[in-house]
């Protein structure tokens, strides 16, 4: 059943994305500030409804996966007959219906593996989802029109196969296990935020926007789907190195930081292939950290906990969105600059948790003794 949901996924990445991408590539010359808003739009409507859709999938398992496709589907059919001045209205009903489906197919594939195969499902999910996003660039930048006829009954396809399995997805509750690790709930959130900041930066219509105005609407569409390529091969590799999460924080912080080091050339790289490079490399590490975030999720109430990261990233999004549409193209380094001071309040949680553990280990050592 696994596998059938990670194919599920794939082509879900697939037709969801291709809707936004393509909708954003037909009327990508609306401008800069255009874009933001479509991006802000998705962020604020994911963002409404995604810790709800991971709990409620708990209880109604993928019925909740299928209704957002379908949803997605009959938003798709919008943009493809709708008016240009409906496009920031739908894009919010766009993440609200992103937020019923992603935080839930995460909930239901992870809460139908094992807990020794959470960490592998969870690297494996991320880049099965990026892989498809590559797709969706490269068919959004060339056939814009096109797709958002076709895609729509892919999704319709789609939570018609989701009803129907539905039944026979069980999901289950992981108690925390002594021994393994268990990160703050804030170090989660704080965490999960900086990655929406991040991938509002990298992989939305911000971005879009940003390589449209370097090499066109073709070429962007092009040097995004190989960006989102790259990035999806280096998150699986470097996924594969921290699958054993017993060890230490420093399967989260690792990632951390080399999400803030592989963005620094937008920061102060002038050069546009530099920057495709870069945009490459920091989808790569924010989807291998987002994959080890909703990893460290899986003790306790699943549901919630995934919840709670793709509420952080959702809040993320909207606050970085919100700094580029205010400030304009000088915000997207005002925004990455604030990212990076979010990633490193997350980390202080992280070292009250290690002073308590030296002190208890050392209770326990005089206990012993």
């Amino acid at each position: 059943m696994r596998k059938g949901l990670l194919v599920v996924t794939f082509l879900g990445v697939v037709a969801g994305m291709t809707l936004r991408t393509a909708s954003a590539f037909k009327e990508v010359q609306s401008g800069w500030t255009f874009m933001a808003s479509l991006a802000i739009g998705f962020s604020v409507g994911r963002a409404l409804v995604s810790f709800v859709s991971s709990k409620a999938a708990n209880k109604y398992g993928s019925k909740v996966t299928a209704l957002g496709f379908l949803a997605l589907a009959f938003i798709g059919l919008a943009y493809a007959l709708g008016p240009v001045e409906l496009y920031p209205l739908l894009r919010v009903l766009h993440g609200f219906s992103s937020g019923i489906t992603w935080p839930s197919m995460q909930s239901v594939v992870m809460g139908t593996a094992s807990k020794e195969e959470r960490a592998k499902v969870s690297s494996l999910y991320f880049f099965i989802g990026t892989i498809g996003m590559s797709f969706a660039y490269l068919i959004g930048g060339v056939l814009s029109r096109e797709s958002l006829l076709v895609f729509p009954l892919i999704l319709i396809g789609l939570s018609i196969y989701l009803f129907r399995e539905s039944i026979k997805i069980e999901l289950s509750k992981i108690k925390s296990e002594k021994g393994l690790f268990n990160p703050p709930s804030s170090t989660l959130f704080l965490m999960a935020m900086a990655t929406g900041m991040l991938n509002l930066l990298v992989n939305s219509e911000v971005t879009i926007s940003l390589l449209y105005l370097m090499f066109g609407k073709i070429m962007a569409g092009i040097f995004l789907s190989l960006a989102s390529a790259i990035g999806s091969v280096v998150s699986y590799f470097l996924g594969r190195k921290m699958l054993d999460l017993k060890q230490s924080p420093a399967s989260i912080v690792v990632p951390a930081t080399a999400s803030i080091a592989s963005s620094q050339p937008l920061l102060i790289v002038h050069d546009p292939y530099a920057k495709v490079a870069s945009i490459a490399l920091t989808q790569g590490t924010i989807t291998w950290w987002r994959g080890l975030l909703v990893a460290a999720a899986r003790s306790g109430d699943v549901g919630a906990r995934i919840g709670l990261v793709n509420m952080g990233r959702d809040l993320g999004n909207v606050i970085a969105g919100l700094i580029v549409s205010a400030i304009g193209q000088p915000g997207f380094a005002f925004a990455l600059g604030v990212s990076y001071v979010v990633t490193t309040l997350s980390m202080v949680p992280l070292l009250s948790l290690k002073r308590s553990n030296n002190s208890r280990s050392s209770y326990i050592n005089l206990q012993d003794a």
